[in-house]
């Protein structure tokens, strides 16, 4: 939900550290239901609806470049629906972000106190692993939920981070990378905005064949995907199910031009459940960014 502290806090996606102007049209008890965020630079306009403000950018709707990734989002929203309406489903019970994974990746990354940012949040259930009065903790999502009226959110992608330079001591990204449309956009906006001596942690699956057991994780995987993409197959069938598919290589390659890895280790909630790889990391050179080759 928003209200006046947290819209002072919000900047413009598409012009990075540019205040916006807030018009308040309802407000009830300091919390605002509805709005416009206008950007001081390029004027564009962001809606706040039911008290979630829209800092997705227009281009991300209109170009040509986003479209793959608009339907995939499409799809991923139609298995959302299924996973919720179906709670007992076999690949809802593979895919959840169940407590336990939370709860060792809460332990992983080890936050205390300071300014925390969960890109693709979800609900927002893992902001239960910290202090409340010790770490302020922002989500945002693409697809918000009902969920998000319980705490700081916003509707907002990885590439397009609607937040001013240097604001969190940490960004977290649980099992989400793979839907990122640029990953080198994704890394520069972290880089913008981790405070210096800040962090990232990401959680992501990964999958590859180095044994039996490996085999059978990522068999588990194929098999969860075809099971719902034949429950939802009217739903953008033509688009991808992962913007990107991960081995414990690829991932590295892909944040290490701009990421020095300081702590890594694997989880399986079960042995054949998919392996998760955890990974904290700093920015390279103060925050000096490229793109990837």
């Amino acid at each position: 939900m928003l209200n006046h502290r947290i819209a002072n806090e919000l900047r413009c996606p598409s012009c990075p550290d540019q205040a916006l102007n807030l018009r308040v049209t309802q407000e009830e008890a300091g919390q605002i239901i509805s709005g416009t965020l206008t950007c001081q630079s390029c004027s564009a306009d962001y809606a706040v609806q039911a008290g979630v403000s829209d800092l997705v950018p227009a281009e991300v709707s209109a170009s040509p470049e986003w479209q793959l990734w608009n339907d995939h989002l499409a799809g991923f929203a139609a298995r959302r629906t299924t996973r919720l309406e179906s709670p007992e489903s076999f690949s809802t019970r593979i895919t959840n972000k169940s407590s336990s994974l939370q709860g060792s990746f809460g332990d992983f990354v080890d936050v205390t106190e300071g300014a925390l940012l969960d890109i693709g949040c979800g609900p927002g259930n893992f902001r239960k692993q910290f202090d409340s009065e010790r770490v302020t903790y922002f989500g945002i999502d693409p697809l918000p939920l009902d969920e998000t009226e319980n705490f700081p959110f916003a509707r907002a992608i990885a590439e397009f981070l609607p937040f001013r330079t240097d604001m969190f001591t940490d960004v977290v990204v649980m099992s989400a990378m793979d839907h990122f449309q640029d990953l080198d956009a994704f890394g520069d906006e972290v880089v913008r905005v981790l405070q210096p001596g800040g962090r990232l942690h990401i959680v992501q699956s990964i999958h590859e064949v180095r044994s039996p057991v490996t085999a059978i994780k990522t068999a588990t995987h194929w098999v969860k995907d075809r099971l719902e993409t034949r429950a939802t197959q009217s739903q953008s069938q033509d688009a991808p199910k992962h913007m990107y598919e991960f081995d414990g290589r690829s991932i590295h390659t892909a944040l290490d031009l701009r990421f020095e890895i300081t702590a890594e280790k694997t989880y399986s909630k079960r042995w054949y459940s998919p392996e998760n790889l955890f990974l904290s990391m700093t920015p390279r050179n103060n925050g000096a960014s490229g793109s990837a080759s």
